[in-house]
């Protein structure tokens, strides 16, 4: 199964759809940001190579056409920011910040697409827990936040936000299917 929302692939290939726009760049630049960062570039320069990895998307979607057997959006994406960011380290623009060069040692670090799947997972469950917290009152996300995010005891919890421990489990429920939901949304 594609895990791109294909419909959100479909919008954006209308380069007039703003709103599109906003909502991939929404999703899509933390990603690449995050990416680009994780393989030891600087974050101006990150912001730079993610502009370019934007622009090219911009100018390839278009052409675009859901082909299963060619592959996913994810992975193109992944492979489309490793060839920027090689790209940039072998450039005549990246100069090495003194002792750089110690920190490009090998390191048993993950490949660079298994920290791109990491990424994706987590930029899209941030983005999913961004939308939630516009649907739910401050108090219910906070509550959330506290009990299923920062792992507050329960009973402390509760006793902040003024809940009893079953409110509080039945919230915990409902705002964790509400995330499995959008996340099934945009194909993860």
């Amino acid at each position: 199964m594609e895990t791109t929302r294909f419909s959100l692939l479909a919008r954006v290939r209308d380069p007039d759809n703003s709103r599109a726009w906003s909502e991939f760049d929404r999703i899509y630049r933390p990603i690449l940001f995050r990416f680009v960062l994780a393989r030891g570039v600087r974050p101006g320069d990150a912001e730079d190579i993610v502009q370019r990895c934007m622009l090219t998307v911009a100018q390839r979607i278009g052409r675009f056409a859901y082909d299963p057997r060619r592959g996913r959006f994810r992975s193109w994406l992944a492979k489309l920011a490793e060839s920027r960011v090689r790209d940039f380290l072998r450039s005549a623009r990246h100069v090495p910040a003194v002792g750089e060069q110690l920190d490009r040692l090998p390191a048993p670090d993950p490949s660079p697409e298994t920290t791109f799947e990491r990424i994706w997972e987590e930029e899209h469950l941030r983005y999913c827990l961004e939308e939630l917290r516009s649907e739910l009152d401050a108090t219910s996300y906070e509550a959330f936040r506290d009990y299923a995010l920062l792992e507050r005891p329960a009973a402390e919890v509760c006793r902040d936000f003024g809940l009893q421990p079953a409110q509080l489990y039945k919230l915990k429920w409902r705002v964790t299917r509400a995330i499995a939901e959008k996340m099934k949304d945009l194909g993860c």
